[in-house]
């Protein structure tokens, strides 16, 4: 858990967590998961690994639970970016 400011400078609890995931063709993803960040129920960043780096793909706004896994699915499938 982070604690964040918000616009009134006060503390607030977001879950956050990253998720190494393997796509069916070999790619490599790192996805960043920050929980009611930047108006986003889930904001999530999709990074590729580059050799020995990750490359930002893009960032998407999560609205629920079953639309963040509909996400990952989609990475997973090489579906998006």
């Amino acid at each position: 858990v982070n604690y964040i400011k918000n616009k009134k400078g006060n503390n607030m609890k977001h879950l956050s967590f990253d998720i190494d995931l393997h796509s069916k063709q070999g790619r490599i993803f790192r996805i960043e998961v920050t929980e009611n960040y930047e108006g986003d129920k889930y904001h999530i960043n999709v990074f590729e690994k580059d050799e020995n780096s990750f490359d930002h793909l893009e960032t998407i706004s999560g609205n629920d639970e079953k639309h963040f896994f509909q996400i990952l699915k989609q990475i997973e499938n090489d579906q998006i970016i």
